[in-house]
């Protein structure tokens, strides 16, 4: 038993000759412990914290590109439109008279093909829009509609079109709003009458303009809107702007005795009244 008791005492004097030496009392060697634990619990915080903000960033970064995807929907894709009347007739082709000024304006050989726009004089825009005409080497054909020279927008034929072609522009003001809709619409002469290849109806918002109606070979609004009403398999005999909408005459002729009949039916197309 006393050797036990020596062993003891001499354990416990060589463990505090250790902590003298070392030069921290018992007291500051538990301090020193504490405060160990006290960084580690500091620098999770840290970690913590910056992950948290890391997150927030994320989140924030992840609204900001869907208002950036919100704010690039385009007009068209927001348009809802709708047939508001259809109209059997017996003539639905594009009179001659229609391109007259197209072709004056092509025959001049000039850039600037304001005049050719039909009811320019009339409309809203008269004097503060003018419009250029080019075409490339393939032949497509390009419309650049400026103010003061800085261009509105630009509107060009997506496919080509084989032989002669027509071309016609229009301003009007389809909805009451004070503001004229352009449509380009581009034809093709065929054997009995003509055939819309493509078209593009603009209307101003705000202080943009942006098609609200679009017909060609791919995926149209007008292109979607006939298919759903099966009348895809019908051509465009002719297309115009008019009070309350878009006038869209498909064609049903038939020839009769060697005879042509541009029989059809007419189409108003409207946007609706919530679309602006």
């Amino acid at each position: 038993m006393k050797k036990i008791s020596y062993l003891a005492i001499i354990g416990a004097a060589i463990g505090l000759t250790g902590l003298l030496l070392s030069g921290c009392s018992p007291d500051q060697k538990m301090a020193v412990g504490h405060d160990s634990v006290n960084e580690q619990e500091e620098t999770s915080t840290y970690e913590s914290a910056a992950e948290t903000e890391t997150y927030a960033d994320i989140s924030d970064e992840a609204s900001e590109n869907t208002e950036e995807v919100k704010d690039e929907t385009t007009k068209e894709e927001s348009i809802k439109l709708k047939i508001n009347d259809e109209i059997k007739s017996e003539d639905v082709s594009a009179n001659e008279d229609k391109f007259e000024a197209f072709y004056n304006a092509v025959d001049k050989g000039v850039d600037d093909v304001t005049e050719m726009a039909d009811i320019y004089k009339d409309s809203s825009l008269d004097g503060t829009v003018s419009i250029k005409r080019s075409s490339d080497a393939d032949g497509f054909i390009a419309y650049k509609f400026l103010s003061n020279e800085d261009e509105l927008f630009s509107v060009k034929n997506q496919d080509e079109i084989p032989g002669l072609d027509a071309e016609y522009i229009q301003f009007k003001d389809i909805d009451s709003d004070g503001n004229d809709e352009i449509l380009v619409a581009y034809y093709t002469p065929g054997t009995a009458i003509y055939t819309v290849c493509e078209f593009y109806v603009y209307s101003k918002v705000g202080n943009n303009w942006q098609p609200i109606m679009t017909y060609d070979s791919n995926d149209g609004n007008i292109n979607e809107l006939l298919s759903d009403n099966q009348y895809s398999d019908k051509d465009i005999a002719d297309v115009y702007l008019e009070n309350g909408g878009l006038n869209v005459s498909l064609n049903e002729g038939e020839k009769v005795d060697g005879v042509y009949y541009p029989k059809g039916i007419k189409l108003l197309i409207s946007t609706g009244e919530d679309n602006k």
